[in-house]
């Protein structure tokens, strides 16, 4: 199932309470939006995670790594050079961000690192991502 508002700024925020592949739904989003650049969709999705919980053990507290459930937010991006990107969000401690350019095409067309004028290229996105409120 899954439930979809709009926001003041026309973006479709989705809960999705099933498995389903993020990226061809929000690739299918911006292609029946007409999205060529910016913010496609946000995704709201509670999936495992890795973060830590309190113990009491002889009296005295301690953190420990534990594995939860927690909400993540993906952030759907298209960009005309890249293509779709997401950025994802863990909402709960240790709150991890990552980002995947290009989902699975990125890593083809430029191997397993980018060097530091690709970086400098794309430093755009981040400056996009800045501006968003």
């Amino acid at each position: 199932m899954q439930k979809r508002w709009r926001t003041s700024l026309a973006v479709r925020f989705n809960i999705l309470q099933c498995r389903r592949v993020k990226e061809d739904i929000a690739r299918k989003m911006s292609e029946e939006e007409g999205i060529k650049k910016g913010l496609v969709c946000i995704f709201s999705v509670l999936e495992p995670c890795r973060t830590f919980s309190f113990k009491f053990e002889k009296g005295r507290p301690f953190v420990q790594t534990a594995k939860r459930k927690c909400l993540f937010i993906y952030f759907y991006f298209m960009d005309r050079e890249l293509g779709l990107i997401h950025v994802k969000l863990q909402t709960w401690f240790p709150m991890q961000i990552q980002v995947y350019p290009n989902g699975h095409d990125a890593h083809n067309s430029f191997g397993k690192s980018f060097t530091h004028k690709q970086l400098q290229k794309y430093k755009h996105l981040v400056d996009d991502l800045h501006s968003i409120k």
